[in-house]
């Protein structure tokens, strides 16, 4: 454990500076995103998420890291992806109201925006209840059994990783080319939104070059996710 804390840092710090640089943390540029007035935010999350998902599926294509899905979360109420569904609800109303997310909630504490810190004292609050009160949420539908192995759509649809990435990669760029032509103008003076997506997405990179480093040297995991897959559009 020891051993991940300076690169861990470092990945972590790429990324705080790329969400940075980006804009996508001040609470302006959230807040029009949940207005649909600009679409600056979801076009860096598109960028992000493109270069990420090329960026892992190029080291576990070269069996320099095993990107292992993460399994769905069930509250017994109404489907395996139940707590998943309404989880992300709750992600996008709490980030409606608060402009801010995990992610960003820290970005803006070290740049002096004033509403972070009373985000992150409801973040604090919001998770000590639900990890004292969550056994009463749960509902009694039994829990379905998972395939860990199909925990993906390319997985379940008997489609090859490849094409798959593909496809996605293509979607992504189709979304940022369709609101960049059809939605908004943004208002924001801010880096293109693809360039800071790219810094976003590529801050993964080094984190995974360290844990192929440790995986040939024989010191560490080569499944552990970047500090910035916890953050990120995967908020996103």
């Amino acid at each position: 454990m020891s051993s991940n804390i300076l690169p861990t840092t470092i990945a972590g710090a790429i990324f705080g500076a790329s969400l940075a640089s980006s804009g996508v943390f001040l609470p302006s540029v959230i807040v029009s995103q949940m207005q649909l007035t600009s679409f600056h935010m979801l076009k860096v999350f598109m960028a992000a998420s493109a270069s990420s998902a090329l960026i892992m599926a190029l080291f576990s294509r070269a069996s320099l890291s095993q990107n292992r899905p993460h399994s769905p979360s069930s509250l017994g109420w109404f489907g395996t992806y139940d707590g998943n569904i309404i989880g992300g609800m709750l992600m996008g109303f709490g980030m409606a109201l608060t402009s801010a997310c995990p992610g960003t909630m820290l970005v803006q504490l070290v740049t002096g925006v004033r509403s972070g810190w009373a985000v992150m004292a409801g973040g604090l609050l919001g998770g000590i209840l639900y990890s004292r009160l969550s056994g009463s949420f749960r509902g009694s539908r039994p829990t379905t059994a998972v395939d860990v192995d199909k925990l993906t759509i390319h997985s379940k649809l008997s489609i090859d990783t490849r094409y798959a990435i593909l496809a996605y990669e293509v979607m992504c760029l189709a979304v940022i080319t369709l609101v960049t032509k059809f939605g908004p103008k943004s208002p924001f003076t801010l880096p293109y939104p693809l360039v800071g997506g790219i810094l976003i997405g590529g801050a993964q990179a080094g984190w995974y070059f360290w844990l192929a480093f440790n995986s040939v040297v024989g010191q560490g995991p080569k499944s552990t996710p970047p500090p910035s897959a916890k953050f990120g559009p995967s908020e996103e």
